[in-house]
């Protein structure tokens, strides 16, 4: 699943993603359509259903059972283009107002009945240069979001789902409980995940975009993404430890401290204390639990004040932003890029390479379920496949 780019009769810039959806997964479209018009939230264009389907390359199957092959069908959406990841930002106030208006774009995606599940770097993009509050970070990839009729998916958390080094402690953790033990995916996982997206920018970064230096800190990071087991005790440990926020403050770039030293402590403790209230609700008595939905729901009187728990963060954004633009410095000018070569945020002159893609030669492959977890040679071509794209008569896509 590789997105590429195009242009429209006037020019404007255009994302066209194009995979291979499993029969059992939820169209990344549907849910697009119920966020159209949601500020931060990647907008759809167009859309095409159906082009093919893996079933009909087969040719005769008959020796094998009939669980042998699961059957895909090739979509392709346009969506509206925006800036590059977050991970490629120059300034402490343009990453924490994307940040800030991502959270914003994920608590709009729940009043919609829509769970994200897979908060990372690589699913924020910058915002347009100059774009107005609540378009400044941008979420996208809806691949394994989900609709909820309440603050919680329908579908149990999984550790096998998302990207592990952002997953919440719940999430990890499942990998020791049994089926039925496990509780739906919730907004709270995804709070969790924005908390451990700004920990890696804060300590894997300076302020300015660059690289930090190499330390015990950044070693720490990096095993977030290891096997589940340890990805969770050294984020236990990060989260729960009474000095962290001192190490933190002391190791992070000199250019973060004005904004983020007191962001970043109490971000830590709230996400800390829901952490510890959910672990003490799991391991309560649940012999009179409440059934919502398909299976029990552990976290119902955590999970009813939403609004509570969004408010308190975003408020600990905007101040943090204050504090930034109180001291903040011009951004420094570079090669405009984007994420596919847009000329709409701006970069560093020299390129940074993300490091959550270095990690691959370093640390064990993180499982990790995607709609293009096949490999590409075992799926058939749809070049020759007629296009019925979903596209305004006014609208012709140039590729």
């Amino acid at each position: 699943m590789t997105p590429f780019d195009g242009r429209d009769s006037s020019g404007e810039r255009f994302i066209i993603k194009g995979y291979w959806l499993p029969e059992d997964r939820l169209a990344e479209f549907r849910l697009l359509a119920d966020a159209k018009g949601l500020a931060g939230v990647c907008q759809m264009v167009s859309y095409e259903d159906n082009r093919a389907q893996t079933k009909d390359y087969r040719g005769d199957i008959s020796t094998f059972s009939s669980d042998a092959f699961h059957n895909r069908t090739a979509i392709r959406i346009v969506m509206k283009a925006y800036g590059c990841s977050i991970e490629n930002f120059t300034s402490v106030v343009q990453v924490l107002a994307a940040l800030r208006d991502a959270i914003a774009a994920h608590r709009a995606l729940l009043s919609k009945n829509i769970i994200h599940r897979d908060i990372s770097p690589n699913n924020i993009l910058l915002g347009k240069l100059g774009a107005d509050e609540g378009e400044r970070g941008v979420l996208i990839d809806l691949d394994i979001a989900c609709r909820c009729d309440a603050p919680f998916a329908e579908i149990r958390a999984n550790f096998k789902t998302g990207t592990r080094m952002f997953q919440s402690l719940m999430v990890l953790r499942t990998f020791d409980f049994s089926e039925d033990e496990i509780s739906a995916h919730d907004y709270l996982d995804d709070l969790e995940s924005f908390f451990w997206v700004f920990s890696y920018i804060l300590l894997m970064y300076k302020a300015d975009g660059t690289l930090a230096a190499e330390g015990p800190l950044q070693q720490a990071v990096r095993r977030w993404n290891c096997e589940p087991t340890f990805a969770y005790d050294v984020k236990r440990a990060f989260l729960d430890c009474s000095i962290t926020s001192w190490e933190v403050n002391r190791e992070m770039d000199e250019g973060w401290r004005q904004a983020c030293t007191e962001l970043f402590s109490k971000f830590k403790d709230y996400m800390c204390d829901l952490g510890s209230e959910k672990r003490r609700l799991y391991y309560e008595d649940h012999t009179d639990i409440e059934v919502e939905g398909k299976f029990p729901n552990r976290f119902s009187s955590l999970l009813e004040h939403v609004d509570e728990h969004y408010d308190y963060i975003l408020g600990l954004f905007d101040d943090a932003l204050k504090r930034a633009q109180e001291t903040s410095m011009p951004i420094a000018s570079g090669t405009p890029l984007s994420l596919t070569g847009s000329t709409d945020a701006t970069l560093p002159a020299a390129p940074v390479t993300p490091i959550a893609a270095s990690l691959v030669d370093k640390i064990p492959p993180i499982p990790f379920q995607s709609c293009n977890n096949l490999p590409s040679s075992t799926l058939p071509s749809t070049s020759g496949v007629p296009s019925q794209m979903h596209t305004p008569a006014s609208m012709s896509i140039t590729v």
